[in-house]
C-alpha cells in the first residue's frame, strides 16, 4: 500500500514545530522591555520622580556616571535595542533569528555588567533595571532556543 502523503517541495527550510510558537512570547517580552526602557529613560531625566522614590534606589543608579555613555543615556540604547528585537521577532528568515540571538546575547552581557556595577560600585539596586535584566535574560534564552529549533538543513533539490 502506497502512502498518499507527498514530501514537501518547498525551496526553503521548514521551521520545526515550536520555533515559530516562541515568536509571540518573544514579541511581548521585547515590547515590555521597550516599556521598561522608556520608563528608565524618563527616570534618567526625572530622577526624583515618584516612580523612583520609595522603590529601591533607582535615583542613585539614574544619576550615576554609568547611566550614560558620553551624551547618550543607557536607557535610550535599551529602548533602541528592544525596538530592534521587537522588529526582528516576527521575521522567519534564518538571518533574522541569528541577528535577534546575537543582539539579545549582547544586551544580556551588557545588562549583566550594569547589574554588577549596581551591586559592586554604586551599591544600589534599581528595580526597573533588574526588571530589564530579567526581560533580556528571557529574550536571550528564548532566542537561543528558537534558533536551535529552526530547521537549518539544506532543502532537497
Amino acid at each position: 500500500m502506497k502512502s498518499s502523503v507527498k514530501p514537501s517541495t518547498r525551496p526553503w527550510p521548514r521551521p520545526r514545530l515550536g520555533s515559530e510558537a516562541l515568536a509571540p512570547l518573544m514579541a511581548l517580552l521585547a515590547l515590555a522591555g521597550m516599556g521598561v526602557s522608556a520608563l528608565l529613560l524618563w527616570l534618567y531625566y526625572q530622577p526624583t520622580s515618584p516612580l523612583c522614590t520609595g522603590v529601591g534606589e533607582c535615583q542613585a543608579v539614574a544619576t550615576s556616571d554609568y547611566a550614560h555613555i558620553g551624551p547618550v543615556p543607557v536607557a535610550l540604547l535599551g529602548l533602541l535595542g528592544y525596538g530592534a528585537m521587537t522588529a526582528l521577532t516576527p521575521l522567519r528568515q534564518t538571518w533574522a533569528a541569528t541577528a535577534l540571538t546575537s543582539l539579545a546575547l549582547a544586551a544580556l552581557a551588557y545588562s549583566s555588567y550594569l547589574t554588577y556595577v549596581e551591586m559592586a560600585v554604586i551599591q544600589a539596586l534599581c528595580p526597573w533595571c533588574l526588571a530589564s535584566q530579567g526581560l533580556v535574560t528571557a529574550l536571550a534564552t528564548l532566542s537561543l532556543l528558537r534558533l536551535a529549533l529552526l530547521d537549518l538543513s539544506p532543502s532537497p533539490r
